[in-house]
């Protein structure tokens, strides 16, 4: 049995890097060899946003005042605070948020991970009228362009909302369904039914699918001159893995038993593994620094 090693020194430059090639000198006759996947380490640095791969990385909002704000978010890891939190500094450089008497900053929407519910929580809250800004203290913050209302007409004017776009992914991270105007006008009077002008109160609203934060929930390593046959569509794969790490943590995966998988018959200059995901989409690593073990062994058996 032989072994083969891949490192970053391997790497095929691409816009990826997810591919590693090893060249054989001289050409090597695959007739009647098998290959197995042995182990990969690796750094988890694949961003969940990622506005090139994933097209996930904008998020709309409408004021109080009906003025409508667009946010692109960086790409990066994030989790769901993160991405609270990116949101919360776009509104404090628009000055959207209200100071208290103690100097406090206090915002319209509130983002949390329900982790009894497999759900994000998406919390509205309705802005004061002028009389209840000044019985509480509140003021609004230096150099905004906008005024607390004397009083409402319709009920769901005190309520911020944000907008997905129909051309992004966005929703999918927060586990909503559909694009477009959020809370929709039939889940915002569905949600407001028996609020009054006078009596405004927030409310909640949250996925209604699986939360994809993760674009991805497995790695697939492929190999250019493998036969799998028992994958007919796939037939490239030969070792699939789930990354249970938080970003930026290494990952360290062993192969409990070697599955041998046919390789083509013939005579090659190289082979190449390709990392993907689930989806056979190209994953972008953002560290290179990969190592890969694979065993090749002569199948007797054929002869």
């Amino acid at each position: 049995m032989k072994t083969l090693i891949l490192t970053k020194d391997n790497l095929v430059p691409s816009e990826y890097n997810n591919q590693f090639r090893v060249t054989f000198n001289p050409s090597f006759d695959t007739t009647n060899h098998k290959l197995a996947f042995v182990n990969t380490q690796f750094t988890y640095s694949f961003f969940n946003i990622d506005s090139a791969l994933y097209k996930n990385n904008k998020i709309s909002y409408y004021w109080i005042d009906g003025s409508k704000h667009e946010i692109f978010i960086t790409d990066g890891g994030y989790e769901i605070s993160d991405l609270y939190n990116y949101f919360i500094l776009e509104l404090i450089k628009n000055k959207h948020y209200v100071v208290t008497e103690d100097n406090l900053y206090r915002y319209y929407i509130k983002i949390n991970v329900n982790v009894s519910y497999f759900r994000i929580d998406l919390q509205f809250f309705p802005l004061e009228t002028v009389s209840e800004a000044l019985e509480a203290g509140y003021s609004t913050p230096e150099g905004a362009n906008w005024s607390f209302p004397d009083s409402y007409t319709n009920v769901e004017d005190a309520f911020m909302r944000l907008e997905f776009d129909s051309t992004y992914d966005t929703h999918l991270l927060f586990g909503i369904s559909e694009t477009g105007i959020y809370p929709s006008d039939e889940k915002l009077t569905e949600k407001t039914e028996g609020m009054t002008t006078e009596s405004l109160d927030n409310f909640i609203c949250y996925s209604d699918v699986d939360p994809q934060v993760t674009p991805f929930n497995n790695i697939i390593v492929n190999c250019d001159r493998v036969e799998n046959d028992l994958a007919i569509d796939n037939s490239s794969r030969i070792f699939s893995f789930s990354p249970n790490v938080s970003f930026a943590t290494p990952i360290d995966i062993q192969a409990n038993n070697l599955l041998f998988l046919d390789l083509q018959q013939g005579v090659y200059q190289s082979l190449t593994i390709t990392f993907t995901d689930e989806q056979n989409r190209n994953i972008r690593f953002r560290d290179k620094a990969v190592n890969i073990q694979l065993a090749i062994k002569e199948d007797f058996s054929s002869k």
